[in-house]
């Protein structure tokens, strides 16, 4: 399915708290499904988010058991329940492979996004099942470590290679892939990987992008797995680098009681996409190094 590629708003002014970081190297990327929207095939298709995911999943399901009635675009889906529906319908091996057949399909490329964040930061966690950040890497001549289990965690070091944390499985791993709500329940964070997230959310500043301020993992993963655990008054200082473009009232207000609720947590709301923001990110860098 071909998507547009998303438009930029007017670029926001990046803190000088999160320039610093980066330079740095003490700033952390969580990398949500927006992150990949700018990538794509060479046949010109794109990767699909999670709400078309959903979309495609139910679409299947419908035609597979003509129980219910056909879903349309502009009604909501929800990921999980559509992938648990289809897992029901199909068995989990075809789950798996229709993952693979979208995420794994010849031709994909790296977006400026993913070739950036591989140049940027030195740990990167993800919710994606694709491969862009390792293929970004490899571009790099950079050989990348990628964490798909608790057994691998005590091998990160973040002064040298690049790593991607596989928050929810890859293709590489497919038992550990989490999408439907039983996955969710079943295949939490260790408590291991959480001890390792709350340590560096003590000293680290972090960036997330390809998340919505509604987006169930990103709340779920900050809000109930990590902050929860914090001693009170040492939140870190997280930055959000997300659209909205909604002319509709109540999306509005919606959008601005969740910016508030996220800055209530010391998350700051950027306007942008993945690849301007880190674009802008890098052009800032130079600059500044050059001044210096």
């Amino acid at each position: 399915m071909e998507r547009p590629i998303p438009q930029t708003p007017d670029l926001p002014r990046i803190p000088k708290q999160l320039l610093d970081a980066v330079r740095k190297k003490s700033c952390i990327l969580w990398a949500g499904a927006g992150f990949s929207l700018e990538a794509s095939f060479t046949d010109g298709a794109r990767l699909l988010n999670s709400r078309d995911l959903a979309y495609h999943l139910a679409r299947k399901t419908y035609k597979e058991l003509e129980r219910e009635r056909e879903p349309t675009r502009n009604e909501h889906v929800d990921l999980k329940m559509e992938a648990a529906k289809f897992e029901e319908a199909f068995k989990r091996r075809e789950l798996v492979l229709e993952l693979f057949r979208i995420f794994g399909k010849e031709g994909l490329m790296t977006g400026e996004a993913h070739q950036l964040a591989i140049k940027l930061f030195p740990i990167i966690f993800t919710t994606n099942y694709d491969s862009l950040f390792e293929r970004a890497a490899y571009s790099q001549n950079k050989e990348p470590l990628i964490v798909r289990g608790d057994y691998q965690i005590p091998f990160i070091e973040e002064d040298e290679r690049p790593t991607v944390v596989k928050l929810h499985g890859d293709l590489n791993d497919p038992n550990q892939i989490v999408i439907t709500a039983k996955d969710y329940d079943q295949k939490r964070f260790s408590q291991l990987l959480i001890s390792f997230l709350v340590g560096l959310f003590l000293n680290r500043v972090f960036l997330f992008v390809g998340y919505t301020l509604d987006d169930e993992d990103f709340r779920d993963a900050y809000l109930k797995r990590v902050l929860a655990l914090l001693p009170d008054g040492f939140a870190p200082r997280g930055f959000l680098v997300a659209q909205f473009l909604s002319e509709d009232p109540e999306e509005s207000t919606r959008w601005e009681v969740r910016r508030q609720e996220w800055e209530g947590h010391g998350v700051q709301f950027l306007p942008s996409t993945a690849g301007a923001f880190l674009k802008q990110l890098a052009e800032e860098l130079e600059r500044t190094r050059v001044r210096e």
